[in-house]
């Protein structure tokens, strides 16, 4: 319709001229009993150029005057959106509706004022409204994600999995390589046992440096919750320090008693992450396994991790289970070295009051003052600090995915005196 009265106006410019032109040549005019000539069609173009300036001033005029105008609309719509906004605030629901509504008169049905919409909707508890019209946001926005983020926020506060997930499926279309909401989801997705959608979002974090630990772990959970122990092996190839897939797997070899294979699954972990557990149950593969055994495996595991604590200590242990005293000692005493804890202590204090002949440092230890520490072991989230008793996949207080690292908190520093080692000495020898 534009197109056709643009083209009918050039027409009306247009038609005088040709006509012009056709029957052109000079007119005489009489004028007070002079005669007057002219030229047709430099009268004719004089005229239409005339026109044509009009026009265009005409134009100029009505667009400074539309600015201007539009300035003003857009400076009442802001200061009402404000006000609209101050009304859900200060929770005076009337006003921020009135505000609203005069808001949308002035800038339209843009996303923010939708969203504000929303906003009211939920102070007034009318949550279903407030849904309808951010999924109605979803659907307009191009370049934000006002509404998918609404949804998120209803679905955290209602505690509904299907409803976050929704939401933050709405913000991917936005935003694609949102790596942190990629996480978000496939931690939701998982606590649902919700394998499908949490392999979906597994592309996204392709690059990340925690990508492969967190595909082992999707494949780890379905593997246990559908008893597929291929999914379990392909979690532990993938990811060899998922120690509790590596557990899992380990046990699965054991109970086909492919023990060699099992402590080769629990070996390689723990190179990797270094725990007292994951050492206790590497050592504890076979029930019957003796204490020479225990000190051969524990030996492999100082060569794996030579400056963890762990391995010296319990092959210290295993030692002098065995009555090798002296092998029981040296490697407590290189336990102690790394970590100065009291357990540590107690045992080389009894180791060395069992060496007979006792070597300098055996009476060094026997005769001086060992620091000691008393410590407990936790897990802890690198990102939240949150810290519980076991591993566990999924933090539940900031839904990070493979966060918790085993942590030593140190309860109180003491002082192993010498009359304390004493008493030791005299226990152990009587």
């Amino acid at each position: 319709m534009r197109n056709f009265l643009l083209l009918l106006k050039a027409l009306l410019f247009l038609l005088p001229l040709v006509a012009a032109l056709y029957f052109g040549g000079n007119v005489a005019i009489d004028f007070r009993g002079e005669s007057i000539s002219f030229h047709v069609v430099i009268a004719v173009l004089a005229c239409e150029a005339l026109v044509i300036v009009s026009c265009i001033f005409c134009s100029i005029v009505r667009k400074i005057r539309d600015l201007f105008r539009g300035h003003a609309n857009y400076d009442k719509g802001l200061s009402s959106l404000q006000l609209a906004f101050s009304g859900i605030l200060l929770k005076d629901t009337d006003s921020a509706k009135f505000n609203i509504r005069k808001a949308k008169k002035h800038l339209g049905d843009i996303p923010i004022v939708g969203w504000i919409e929303g906003q009211i909707c939920l102070a007034n508890n009318d949550h279903h409204r407030a849904k309808s019209i951010f999924y109605g946001l979803c659907e307009r926005e191009k370049n934000t994600a006002l509404g998918a983020y609404s949804l998120c926020q209803m679905a955290s506060h209602g505690k509904s999995a299907a409803d976050a997930l929704n939401a933050i499926n709405e913000i991917l279309k936005v935003y694609p390589n949102s790596v942190d909401l990629a996480f978000q989801a496939i931690s939701i997705a998982l606590r649902c046992r919700n394998y499908n959608e949490a392999r979906k979002h597994i592309s996204t974090i392709r690059d990340t440096k925690k990508a492969e630990l967190v595909e082992a772990l999707v494949y780890s959970e379905e593997g246990m919750h559908t008893n597929d122990i291929s999914l379990v092996h392909d979690a532990y190839d993938l990811a060899p320090e998922l120690m509790d897939n590596s557990v899992r797997y380990a046990d699965f070899l054991i109970k086909e008693k492919r023990y060699k294979e099992a402590r080769k699954t629990l070996l390689r972990t723990y190179g990797k992450n270094p725990t007292m557990e994951l050492f206790c149950r590497y050592l504890s593969c076979e029930q019957d396994a003796s204490n020479l055994d225990k000190i051969r495996f524990a030996e492999k595991a100082i060569d794996i991790s030579p400056s963890s604590w762990i391995a010296y200590y319990g092959l210290g242990e295993a030692a002098m289970h065995e009555g090798l005293h002296k092998i029981a000692f040296d490697n407590l005493l290189l336990a102690y070295e790394r970590k100065h804890y009291n357990f540590i202590a107690d045992k080389l204090v009894k180791s060395a009051s069992s060496l007979d002949p006792k070597p300098q440092s055996a009476l060094d230890i026997l005769s001086g003052t060992l620091e000691t520490e008393n410590v407990e072991f936790v897990w802890k989230c690198r990102h939240c600090g949150n810290e519980n008793a076991q591993w566990i996949s999924i933090c539940p207080h900031c839904d990070r995915i493979a966060e918790y690292e085993p942590f030593e908190r140190i309860v109180n520093s003491c002082s192993q005196t010498l009359q304390y080692i004493e008493d030791e000495r005299q226990t152990v020898l009587s």
